[in-house]
């Protein structure tokens, strides 16, 4: 088992290797490129460092991000854990009709 985990952090680490470090100057990144942030493979878009699947870190399900909860949703659209964008009805409460009847009207 020991062995399998050698192996494992090895091509972890020589991946590592491949991957420049991000850096600080905006002008000097490249779009689409893997950097290395934070001891974290990030990926540059133009405007934000990305996970390594694309996503904003704290959004992203693979990397369990902050906004992503135990039920692999959104915290706050998740019935289980009683988010707090949802309504008494269940329903984003920007969306409600019946807790804003001025929807009705659009």
């Amino acid at each position: 088992m020991n062995n399998i985990l050698t192996q494992i952090d090895e091509k972890h680490q020589e991946r590592l290797d491949n991957i420049t470090l991000l850096p600080k100057n905006y002008n000097e990144r490249v779009y689409g490129y893997p950097y290395i942030y934070k001891n974290e493979v990030r990926i540059w878009d133009g405007q934000a460092l990305k996970c390594e699947h694309g996503k904003t870190k704290r959004d992203c399900k693979e990397c369990k991000g902050s906004n992503v909860c135990q039920h692999n949703k959104r915290k706050t659209l998740c019935k289980e854990c009683c988010g707090g964008n949802l309504c008494k009805h269940d329903l984003q409460r920007s969306c409600c009709k019946k807790c804003n009847p001025k929807l009705n009207d659009i």
